[in-house]
Parts: C-alpha cells; structure tokens; sequence
C-alpha cells in the first residue's frame, strides 16, 4: 500500500483517526509552516479546537525558541487542545511544560507481528500493549483530508 498524499503537505486539516480519543474530531495537522501561517489558518477556522504537530515540526525544537514560544501561547489558549507526535529521539527536545500539558503520540517504527507487545516506561515499571489489539488506520482513512499547504 502507499503512503496517502498528505504524507507529503505541510499543513492540512481532517479528522482525526488515530488512537482512540478525539476520534472524528477536526484537527489542524502541521508538519512544516510559519507561525503566522498556523495563527492565520486558526482565525479563518474557528471551528478547529485540535492542533496536531508532527514529528518533523517537533524535531526543530532542539533548534527554534520562537517555536517553544508559539506552541507554549497555544498551551496557554484553552480553546486548544495541543497533540504532538514524537519518536524516541524528538521525545528529549520537549521542555517539562509539553511534556505535561500536551497530549503525545509516541511513534515506533518498528514492524511487530500481532501478539508482540510493546512495552513504555522505566525497566520494571512499564506498560505494555499488545500488537493487533489496538485501533488501526490505513492509508484510505487518510482519503478525506484537505491540503493547506
């Protein structure tokens, strides 16, 4: 199967699909825009309450405070509920205000057969979820969203 067009936009809007809240849920999707651009998209749209950031706009973090700034005045709006997607690596660029306040999707690129299990948190302490027993998007479910950039 192949990856569905928005894998290659920069912003775009749809329902949500993923996990198991919010699900229909109409959500701003950035993966790469200014700041302006995203303020501009959220005042012509005003029935928008969910942001979702993805890995690629999280990974500049580590480099961009005005960004820091941008997704903290999102935080501070409580009209707006602030999901990132994050790996592994990403994951360490977040100051302890996302990391708290922001709703995190953790994405593993790895391929695990159904009844694998994945296991999160510190040795000993972790939760572990079995593959094949949680909600499943293919690329078709993606049919729907509307490119912005």
């Amino acid at each position: 199967m192949s990856d569905p067009e928005c894998s290659t936009w920069k912003m775009w809007t749809g329902k949500e699909i993923e996990g198991t809240t919010d699900i229909g849920e109409d959500t701003l999707f950035i993966r790469s825009a200014s700041n302006f651009a995203i303020k501009e998209i959220l005042t012509r749209s005003p029935h928008i309450k969910r942001i979702w950031f993805c890995d690629e706009y999280v990974r500049h973090l580590r480099f961009k405070h005005v960004v820091y700034k941008f997704l903290n005045e999102l935080l501070d709006d409580s009209k707006y509920k602030i999901c990132l997607e994050v790996s592994e690596s990403s994951l360490t660029y977040l100051n302890s205000r996302l990391y708290e306040k922001a709703q995190l999707y953790l994405k593993v690129p790895s391929v695990l057969k159904e009844g694998d299990f994945v296991c999160v948190g510190k040795p000993f302490e972790d939760e572990a979820f079995e593959i094949g027993k949680g909600a499943k998007v293919i690329p078709q479910d993606y049919s729907k969203d509307i490119k912005i950039l």
